[in-house]
Order: C-alpha cells, then structure tokens, then sequence
C-alpha cells in the first residue's frame, strides 16, 4: 500500500469514527403527565421522562404553589419511589401518591397523603 493509500485510509476512518458517537447520542424521552388530587383537593402534577437507554427515569413534580423538583427513580421495596434524598420525596403506589420533606431535624415527613389520580376527560 503506498502513502498516498495510507492517508486516504486514516482519513476515512477518522470520519467513520467521528460520525459514531452521534448514533449513540441519549435522548430524554417524555413518558407522559399524571395530574394528582391531595387530600386538601390540591393540584399536584408529575411528568414522567427517561433517557432512551434506560439508564435513568426521572420526574418532575409541580406542588400545589408551582415549587419544582426534579427526582431520580431510586430503589424502592414497593411502589416507584423518586427522590433527591435531601429535601423531597414522591413515591407512587397503584393509584395513590404520597409526597414527603425532610423537616428542619432532619426528619421525613408526609407533606401531602393519600394523593389520587385525577381522570379527566
């Protein structure tokens, strides 16, 4: 193979090699929006996206006063369960919903129960 050869094929696969990581690029893909009922009829609203490998799902939930948190999914013995593991907790069972904050002390506690999904026509 002469030089000329050589270069022409370095060069080519660099290009193919440039190329390839832009067929592998993530995507966060939207899995829909459920709208919860508190128990006080509150408003809260989660949107449910992933990023197209899978690797990580992720919500936002929208509190009754427009206050946003972005959550990962974590593992959870039963139910989904989303968290920042410093301020907010939403986790999901079936059709109800609870949401929890860490308190000034330190502790967990219930900011709204017994949330429902709210179907609306």
């Amino acid at each position: 193979m002469n030089i000329k050869s050589k270069v022409l094929l370095i060069f080519t696969i660099s290009l193919i090699c440039s190329c390839l990581p832009n067929l592998y690029q993530l995507k966060v893909v939207n899995n829909g929006v459920i709208t919860w009922r508190t128990e006080t009829g509150e408003k809260i609203v989660t949107r449910f996206y992933s990023l197209s490998d899978n690797s990580l799902k992720f919500v936002k939930v929208v509190l009754p006063g427009g206050k946003e948190y972005t959550l990962p999914q974590v593992v959870s013995a039963s139910g989904v369960r989303y968290t920042d593991e410093r301020e907010i907790v939403f986790w999901m069972k079936g059709e109800t919903a609870f949401i929890q904050q860490r308190a000034p002390s330190g502790e967990w506690q219930i900011l709204y129960n017994n949330c429902r999904v709210i179907t609306e026509p």
